[in-house]
């Protein structure tokens, strides 16, 4: 995971999946995650991002956790966010 992942959700992009890879910004940080009852430092893996037809709005699925404990993770959960605009 690392420090990246408990900093945020970064957005990148590339002609084709060869790259070369441009750095367009951070799309969610640490302030974005409001979870009721629980406080972060949150970590946020694995970003995935589709396009909604119905609602014209693109929904980012992620990992969402805390820092590990006893070598696992405790929180376990699926964050999302939506969007107008890829970043």
């Amino acid at each position: 995971a690392g420090q990246s992942a408990t900093q945020g959700i970064n957005c990148y992009s590339a002609p084709s999946i060869a790259g070369p890879w441009t750095f367009e910004g951070r799309v969610l940080g640490q302030d974005d995650v409001v979870v009721p009852g629980e406080h972060g430092r949150w970590v946020m893996q694995r970003p995935k991002v589709l396009f909604n037809n119905r609602t014209r709005r693109f929904v980012l699925w992620f990992h969402l956790d805390q820092p590990k404990r006893s070598g696992k993770y405790k929180f376990r959960r699926v964050g999302t966010a939506t969007a107008k605009l890829p970043a």
